[in-house]
């Protein structure tokens, strides 16, 4: 440099790196649509929300099942509709097209009157020609069904003594409901023409007795489902009681023994 000061001279300017292209793939299959369930109804005879089913006496419960089910592509795309309850698989019956897409389908299946009472488990399932499945699962209540049989009429002791005590007297109790019972027992005084025999005379029990009263009195034993229980009485005739014949009711009644 011709008369002036030597000295240095610094760049603001850096090296650029050239862009970079990165390319990504994309890709994605699309299959045929699955059919779609838009309705469901079963056997409902309660109420409350959700379905309940009512057990027919001595005979089997028909539980009727409808559903509606659609295809975007037509309903001709549908192959079958199943229901699936227990170890039982069954196929549901068309009973019309609604429409081009839609139709709606039938089919029903039989609880015995000896099914426990509960919830329990379906499942709707409805396969595509393309073998493509959709499902619903479906809860219902079997509601209980308390009923009980005595195989005998009445409990003839027969002819006894002032003071003396009758042979014990057996009675067979079947359930024949689908609930888990347990029993009351209540009596009524043994009535003759001019004298009474309380009812505590009359004493029941499967192994040990117990006197019976005009209050129910609970068995505290378990009688399952299609199910007998046996049950001894016995009766004791007081000293001072007069001579002549005595009738009274012995009263049995099934109650639901939940287990906790």
């Amino acid at each position: 440099l011709v008369g002036g000061t030597p000295g240095y001279s610094t760049s603001q300017q850096q090296e650029q790196a050239p862009a970079q292209n990165k390319l990504l793939e994309v890709q994605v299959t699309v299959q045929n649509p699955s059919a779609f369930i838009t309705y469901v109804n079963l056997t409902d005879e309660d109420q409350r929300p959700g379905f309940q089913v009512m057990p027919n006496y001595k005979r089997p419960k028909e539980v009727k099942l409808d559903t509606v089910v659609s295809h975007n592509q037509g309903i001709n795309k549908i192959a079958k509709v199943s229901l699936e309850f227990g170890n039982t698989t069954k196929d549901l019956v068309k009973l019309t097209d609604l429409d081009t897409n839609t139709g709606m389908y039938t089919s029903s299946f039989e609880m015995s009157p000896t099914d426990l009472a509960g919830m329990y488990n379906l499942t709707l399932t409805v396969t595509t020609l393309d073998n493509l499945t959709t499902t619903q699962e479906l809860t219902f209540e079997y509601l209980g069904l308390m009923s009980i049989t005595i195989q005998e009429t009445n409990l003839n002791f027969g002819t006894l003594n002032p003071g003396s005590v009758s042979d014990n007297k057996t009675i067979t109790v079947l359930n024949e409901g689908n609930t888990n019972l347990d029993l009351e027992l209540s009596g009524t005084n043994l009535q003759g023409l001019n004298s009474v025999i309380d009812v505590s005379n009359l004493e029941f029990g499967e192994t040990e007795f117990r006197r019976l009263s005009a209050t129910q009195q609970l068995l505290n034993s378990e009688l399952n489902p299609s199910l007998s229980k046996q049950l001894k009485f016995r009766l004791t005739i007081p000293q001072d009681v007069s001579p002549d014949t005595y009738k009274g009711r012995i009263q049995i009644m099934g109650i639901a023994r939940w287990k906790p």
